[in-house]
């Protein structure tokens, strides 16, 4: 990723595609592929490039799945290389939505039952390239966490304003939901280093999120409630180990508190995903482990009176 260096993006609408067919051409998937390969290796310095050759894979082939999430990978790298490049946080901010519908489109599409496509290289060689996987990757690691910073840094966006979703957002088995709750509840800063980080900008916007794909996702309303669970905990956690310390001096009564409410949520969601009926294999595991996690929270809560 970081070998990629690019000029600004200075056209964000319509497409100067190679292939310039109306139709998806049969070469479509190997030649984004040789654009994104471009990218990762340094050779691509326009930002125009990429994009275009992207966003004419997602129009021409709107039925082809490896096209449209091979066409989200070479957003996803795009957004992530802007970041920091001097463009405007709008331009960035298209080129994610634009990876993420992308993505969708290819969950809805994908078929497990389907062949992955192949690339050809110039010695003849072939690789299959397994684009779903390659999608989820890159869910996790730029098209969320770019999302959730720039909401952070004072560009809204929707999908953290606390608003209830009125239906799951994800197609098929909602398996991309599972991969968006994982990551977003890793995405708040959970440390509590010096006092005066005991507000951990992100956390209610990112619990808002998961309470709405709890409700609006059946397949993963036990895994946001395992998650919520422990991002209270978590946070419960790192306040009571400063607490003692002895941080929180001016304001120790009202950070007690706000300790004993992290511990209560953490222990209703814990209680809640326990009576869940699960069946995928992760969270039968998770729920094994939930006496564990409310025994170790019944003797936090009792070394917390101690504080008192």
């Amino acid at each position: 990723m970081s070998k990629v260096m690019l000029a600004g993006l200075a056209v964000m609408t319509g497409s100067t595609f190679a292939m310039a067919e109306a139709d998806c051409p049969a070469d479509a998937f190997q030649q984004i592929y040789s654009v994104r390969a471009a990218m990762l290796s340094g050779q691509v310095k326009d930002a125009n490039t990429p994009y275009s050759v992207a966003m004419a894979g997602i129009q021409q082939c709107p039925d082809d799945a490896g096209v449209q999430g091979l066409s989200s990978t070479v957003l996803a790298i795009l957004a992530s290389a802007l970041e920091g490049s001097g463009q405007n946080e709008a331009t960035r901010q298209k080129v994610l939505e634009n990876a993420f519908e992308a993505a969708l489109t290819n969950e809805a599409l994908y078929s497990i039952s389907a062949a992955s496509p192949k690339v050809k290289f110039a010695d003849g060689t072939e690789k299959t390239v397994y684009i779903y996987s390659e999608v989820n990757h890159y869910l996790k690691t730029v098209i969320y966490p770019e999302f959730f910073r720039l909401h952070m840094d004072g560009s809204p966006q929707a999908m953290f304003s606390g608003a209830p979703l009125e239906r799951c957002p994800y197609p098929g088995d909602q398996d991309r939901a599972r991969i968006e709750v994982e990551t977003l509840a890793q995405l708040p800063p959970t440390y509590f280093i010096m006092p005066d980080l005991k507000d951990v900008t992100g956390f209610a916007e990112v619990e808002a999120r998961l309470l709405a794909l709890r409700d609006a996702c059946e397949s993963v309303s036990a895994k946001a409630t395992w998650e919520l669970a422990g991002m209270h905990n978590e946070r419960r956690s790192k306040l009571q180990e400063n607490l003692g310390y002895g941080y929180y001096a001016d304001s120790r009564d009202e950070v007690i508190s706000e300790t004993e409410f992290h511990a209560q949520q953490a222990e209703a969601y814990y209680r809640a995903f326990w009576y869940m009926d699960v069946s995928n294999s992760d969270d039968q595991a998770n729920q094994e482990a939930v006496s564990g996690r409310l025994g170790f929270l019944s003797v936090a809560k009792m070394r917390l009176d101690e504080l008192k």
